[in-house]
């Protein structure tokens, strides 16, 4: 269920601060983008831990409030938020304990993954910095409208 909720709202607010950002700095999308994804990592991360927190104190761990931790990797992390979630983690204390070992070591594989992706494409030469500003446009446009338009909906707006 927390998925239905946690997957949607992170890849609209990625989008979001996104569009913001490229248009506040005048940034390329691809830099906006990647702010984006590690400013909303390491807030979701701060978040999360806070939840924990305050679920544990009150002693209401069955409520369903905690970001499940397969969007803390791969919807945050692994398209590039990496390094807002290692600093969140170690801002926070969230997920450092010796229980959380093997998510530490998705986030890791997630990392790594993005540092050979970005060595890759740098040592090749062929980043294609246009295809991929007009990629990330396209995409955060398309949700931001369709954010827009379910909220005009819904009544919100």
């Amino acid at each position: 269920m927390a998925y239905l909720i946690y997957a949607p709202a992170v890849v609209a607010l990625i989008a979001y601060v996104t569009t913001v950002a490229h248009q506040e700095f005048n940034s390329a999308w691809w830099s906006a983008y990647l702010v984006a994804v590690n400013a909303v990592a390491f807030i979701v991360y701060v978040y999360d831990k806070s939840v924990a927190r305050l679920l544990g104190r009150l002693r209401l761990g069955f409520l369903p409030l905690r970001v499940p931790e397969d969007v803390l990797v791969w919807f945050l992390a692994f398209p590039g938020g990496a390094l807002g979630a290692y600093a969140a983690m170690y801002f926070a204390n969230h997920k450092t304990s010796p229980a959380e070992q093997e998510f530490r070591r998705r986030l890791g594989k997630a990392f790594l993954v993005q540092v050979i992706l970005a060595v890759v494409l740098f040592k090749s030469g062929r980043l294609p910095e246009d295809r991929l500003d007009a990629v990330i446009a396209s995409l955060a446009g398309t949700v931001v409208r369709t954010v827009e338009t379910l909220l005009t909906t819904a009544g919100v707006l």
